[in-house]
């Protein structure tokens, strides 16, 4: 054992029933200072032990443990990644004993309350997942780290997003920003421009954000956009300054118009504006999204009419219109998606489908039974 470089305890299952916490009480006492790559499910003590140096720890996982590691404070200049996401009795970390450290993740620790850092540490950090740690009383830290690339900040009861997450260090960096399910959001900074490497950003389930600064349109690098189930009444007009962008989701908006600018978007293969009841038309020119895969309208209960400049989308492979109960027709040329694989228009006042649909080998139509 004094030569072990890999541990892994995974939870164990007893007739097909798993055991979330694995006891293993000998191994306990002992942790060979070898040790570079540690995984417990379920650690269920407080501490390691004294005797653990953990010089050559690279990898720490232990979701779900009781960890608050150890008593001794011990700096572990070595470890790069650590994994103590669900460990629900986690109070506070120093980070000062983690220099080097690159990947964090402390999702769902509920009682966390403070992230101790040192001035000048943590400048290695790339990940940071704070999703569901309600208890932190202040987030002042994140300005501190230099070359954070993704960072979750969903589920923290946060009433504003602090300027210093897009003028901070890593605002040079960052690459994902995930602030989804805080109810509390009013706005958004315009400052997010600031983020010029920005590739993937979540701003989901913020029922109190009503708009969108027109500053995220300089976001070039901007590949995913969801601002699902927000109270977002409309886009920015420029949104088209968004050439990178791949994939779009506004469901659940009050969004009633798309900007027209959005037709500019040749890279953009996911259109997804599911149950905006008061969208109530497509830009003439959605056929332009050359690059366009799927567009999903379903439960878009006001929209009257789908663009002719739909039938030239010739990489279309979905187009989901269910409930979409005021549309009552389709472009006659519809037939010309050679590539569509699947048409819903269930509960629509679609009473006739174009002659030319039927021309489409390999496509699963789901339509009204009667």
């Amino acid at each position: 054992m004094k030569k072990l470089e890999c541990l892994i305890v995974h939870k164990r299952k007893v007739n097909n029933i798993s055991d979330d916490c694995v006891k293993i009480n000998e191994a306990r006492g002992y942790f060979p200072n070898s040790l570079r790559y540690l995984y417990w499910y379920g650690y269920h003590h407080r501490c390691f032990p004294k005797t653990f140096e953990a010089n050559n720890l690279v990898a720490l996982e232990m979701p779900f443990s009781k960890i608050k590691l150890w008593e001794e404070g011990k700096i572990m200049k070595r470890l790069k990644f650590l994994d103590l996401s669900y460990s629900e009795e986690l109070r506070s970390l120093d980070l000062g004993l983690t220099p080097n450290l690159e990947r964090l993740n402390l999702e769902r620790c509920k009682k966390l309350v403070a992230l101790d850092v040192h001035g000048g540490c943590l400048k290695t950090l790339v990940y940071l997942n704070l999703c569901h740690c309600q208890g932190l009383k202040s987030i002042s830290f994140i300005e501190q780290f230099e070359s954070l690339e993704v960072l979750d900040l969903s589920w923290l009861d946060l009433r504003e997003l602090p300027d210093y997450i897009f003028t901070g260090h890593s605002s040079n960096s960052l690459l994902e920003l995930k602030l989804s399910f805080n109810e509390d959001i009013k706005e958004v900074p315009s400052s997010i421009g600031n983020l010029h490497k920005l590739v993937s950003l979540h701003i989901v389930w913020c029922s109190k954000l009503k708009s969108i600064p027109g500053s995220i349109c300089s976001l070039q690098h901007l590949t995913t956009l969801n601002l699902s189930y927000s109270d977002i009444e409309e886009l920015p007009e420029d949104l088209g300054q968004l050439e990178c962008l791949e994939y779009l989701k506004c469901s659940g908006t009050k969004v009633k118009h798309l900007p027209g600018s959005i037709c500019m978007l040749k890279h953009l293969k996911t259109l997804i504006f599911y149950h905006c009841q008061l969208l109530k038309k497509l830009p003439k020119d959605v056929g332009q999204l050359e690059s366009l895969e799927k567009l999903d309208l379903d439960g878009c209960s006001n929209l009257r009419e789908i663009p002719n400049s739909i039938c030239k989308l010739k990489g279309l492979k979905k187009l989901d219109l269910r409930s979409c109960s005021r549309l009552e027709k389709l472009p006659e040329e519809l037939g010309n998606l050679k590539c569509l694989q699947f048409l819903d228009v269930r509960d629509t006042g679609i009473t006739h489908l174009p002659q030319s649909i039927y021309s489409v080998k390999d496509l699963t139509i789901y339509k009204p039974e009667n």
